[in-house]
C-alpha cells in the first residue's frame, strides 16, 4: 500500500512539473507572438528615432519607431531601406536596386541583425534553449555605447540589445558587431535615388529568425 502511494505521488509530481512546463512554454510563446505582432505592425523599436553606428562600419537609421529603416552595410556598397509598403536593397556602385513588397510587415521581422525582440530571445534562447541544453544559457545586462542592454549568452555567443535595437554580437571570443554610438537624431533619407535602376524583385537577409 505504501509503495502504491509513493508511486502515485511520484506520478502526480511529474504531472505537476510537466503542467508547469507546458504553462510556462505557452506564456513565453504568447509573449513572443505578441511582440512579433507589434513589430510587424510597424512599432519595430522602442525609440521614436535614432542613428546607430557600429564597430564594423554598419549604420542603422530609423524614424517613427522603425516604420522607416535605413541600413548602410559594412561593405560600404549595400543599403537596405524598409518602409511600410516596400523593402529595397540598393547597390551604390552599380546604382541598382531590388524591390519587394513588405507584406504584413514581414521585413520588419526578417533580419535578426536589425531588430532585437527580447521576448523572442526569452522564449528561444532562455526557455527552449535551456530545456534542450539543461539550463546553460543566461540572461543579464551589459553596457554598450553607454546604454544598459539586455544580453543573452550561451557557451559560445553573447547577443545584446537596447529598446529592440541590436547592439552587440560576440561569438567564440570575437566581437563581430558593437554599437559605438547611439543618438536620437537622423537624416531623413528613406527613398531610392531617382537615378537608380530596378534590377530585382526579391530580397534576402543573412541572419534570419529561425
Amino acid at each position: 500500500m505504501k509503495k502504491t502511494i509513493k508511486i502515485v505521488a511520484a506520478v502526480m509530481l511529474v504531472a505537476i512539473v510537466m503542467t508547469g512546463c507546458i504553462t510556462a512554454t505557452v506564456l513565453y510563446a504568447n509573449e513572443a507572438s505578441k511582440e512579433k505582432t507589434e513589430i510587424t505592425s510597424g512599432k519595430v523599436f522602442e525609440m521614436a528615432q535614432a542613428t546607430v553606428t557600429y564597430s564594423d562600419g554598419t549604420v542603422l537609421t530609423f524614424k517613427e519607431n522603425g516604420k522607416f529603416i535605413r541600413v548602410e552595410h559594412s561593405d560600404l556598397r549595400t543599403v537596405t531601406i524598409i518602409t511600410p509598403e516596400y523593402a529595397y536593397q540598393l547597390d551604390k556602385i552599380n546604382k541598382t536596386y531590388a524591390k519587394q513588397e513588405n507584406k504584413n510587415g514581414t521585413f520588419y521581422y526578417s533580419d535578426l541583425s536589425l531588430v532585437f525582440p527580447v521576448s523572442w530571445f526569452d522564449y528561444h534562447i532562455i526557455w527552449v534553449g535551456d530545456l534542450i541544453s539543461g539550463g546553460e544559457n543566461s540572461k543579464g545586462k551589459i553596457d554598450v555605447a553607454d546604454k544598459e542592454c539586455t544580453a543573452y549568452s550561451d557557451d559560445y555567443t553573447t547577443l545584446a540589445g537596447y529598446k529592440r535595437i541590436y547592439m552587440y554580437k560576440e561569438d567564440r571570443g570575437t566581437v563581430y558587431r558593437r554599437a559605438k554610438l547611439l543618438v536620437s537624431t537622423f537624416i531623413d533619407d528613406f527613398a531610392v535615388p531617382v537615378d537608380f535602376k530596378q534590377t530585382g524583385s526579391s530580397i534576402d537577409f543573412a541572419e534570419k529568425f529561425e
